[in-house]
Parts: structure tokens; sequence; C-alpha cells
């Protein structure tokens, strides 16, 4: 059996099966992990990994989460309304992924406080430019900003030197 259908299965034992009154004692329902989590009760990874892939299946079948073709496709903007529908998912996730996963030469992440620190001190602005501020100043970064931001981010971590005998911060995109 299939990924897809592994998860098929999994649904309907703790999510459908619920629904016509045939949880049994020890099931879980994805409601009932949901609100587990939300109080800090989800101890067991499982019952977590088993709600992402009932969610993500949902969503795709759904039109929600586009597939890969389609990723390649849709304008950042589009990508955006598309995936900030998912729970958990925020602009900022996104404009990442944009960036360090599909490779986008275009994105401003404006929300990002690292850029906003970044333009302060590039700029002199007294204090951090707020993010409708910093979209309308950046489109001059335009069709580069993805760059700009690289720089930005780069200028705030030559502004606070590590202390000696820090140790290094291993980031994502180093």
């Amino acid at each position: 059996m299939g990924l897809v259908g592994q998860v098929r299965l999994l649904v309907r034992r703790t999510v459908l099966d619920d629904r016509h009154g045939a949880v049994g004692e020890g099931k879980r329902t994805g409601e009932d992990l949901d609100h587990r989590a939300a109080a800090g009760n989800l101890h067991d990874p499982r019952p977590a990994a088993i709600l992402l892939s009932v969610l993500v299946l949902t969503m795709f079948h759904a039109g929600i989460v586009p597939t890969s073709a389609q990723l390649d496709r849709m304008s950042d903007e589009s990508l955006i309304e598309h995936l900030v529908q998912v729970r958990g998912i925020g602009r900022w996730t996104v404009e990442m992924l944009l960036m360090f996963r599909l490779g986008r030469a275009d994105v401003l992440p404006v929300d990002d406080l690292g850029v906003r620190k970044g333009a302060q001190i590039v700029h002199g602005f007294e204090e951090m430019p707020p993010p409708r501020m910093l979209r309308e100043f950046g489109e001059r970064w335009a069709p580069y900003r993805t760059l700009a931001a690289f720089y930005l981010w780069r200028v705030v971590d030559a502004a606070n030197p590590p202390k000696p005998g820090a140790k290094p911060v291993k980031r994502s995109q180093d």
C-alpha cells in the first residue's frame, strides 16, 4: 500500500469513524489531536505526523496545495494566497519557501525583522521601517529583491558580531 493509501486508511480510522460513532477507546480523532496540540499536550510525535499527513492530503485534494508543476507556473503572490490558507502557514513562511526552495529572485519579506533592521542600518532610518514603507521603498530593488534581502540580513550580522568565545549559529541559508 502506498503513502496515499496509508494516509486514507489512517484518516478513516481516526477521523471518519468518529463521525459515525465508531471510535473505540484509545482511538484519537483529528479534532482531539488538535485540542491536545493547542493545549501543549501532544507529546507523542505520531499523532502530530498523522494530523499533518491528513492536513496535507486534504489540502492537496482541495486544490490548496499545488503540485510541483503548478508551483513553477504560479506567480509569487498567487502561491502566497494559496498556501496561507493552510493553518500555521503565514506569508513569511511562504516567502522563505519562495526564496530558499524555489529560488525566486524577486521576493522581499517585509515582515522579517532582520530585513527591516538591515534597511534601518543601511539607509540610516531612526527606527526600523514598517512593512508598508519597506515594501514601497523596496520597489527600487526589483527584480532582485531576494538578493537585497540577503544583503540586509548580512548587514545586521556584520553590525552585531558574535561575542568572543560564542558558538557560531548554524542557519538554514548558510
